[in-house]
């Protein structure tokens, strides 16, 4: 499914298409250091929604395309399931540095200001870089 959209990645989980959010993703994993027992994967898409439809700051797929034509979510399932394979054979071919480029190519988190909070402290700074576990690397002024 082509759209001529182009979307980016917020960090750790958004997908947005003109800085507002199209996707959520969740993942959880039960793994031990040579084994992986499994991996969830949730994705929330707005898709046909109606603009009044969404909270303020998100957009669906037909908002962003312009159309009054709905999308087949089949269709769209099929592509995302496609390229999370394709993706996966990356990964086993070339290890996490490959994903990890095309992730930090796609992130607009990167050369801003942040703020993350935590149970019991709040970290802000410069988001600078994506490490190799996936963490965003912050510089903060001291």
């Amino acid at each position: 499914m082509v759209t001529g959209i182009t979307a980016s990645i917020k960090w750790p989980n958004d997908i947005l298409i003109n800085n507002k959010k199209f996707c959520g993703i969740l993942t959880e994993i039960e793994a031990e250091p040579d084994r992986v027992h499994f991996v969830f994967l949730g994705i929330g898409l707005n898709v046909n929604n109606e603009t009044q439809e969404l909270l303020k700051g998100a957009i669906s797929l037909k908002a962003a395309v312009g159309t009054e034509q709905k999308f087949s979510r089949v269709e769209l399932l099929q592509e995302i399931l496609r390229r999370i394979e394709d993706n996966y054979i990356l990964f086993q071919k070339n290890g996490s540095p490959a994903i990890l480029d095309k992730w930090k190519k796609l992130n607009i988190t990167l050369g801003k200001m942040v703020k993350i909070f935590s149970p019991k402290d709040h970290v802000q700074g410069l988001a600078v870089d994506i490490a190799a576990d996936g963490g965003l690397l912050v510089r903060r002024d001291s």
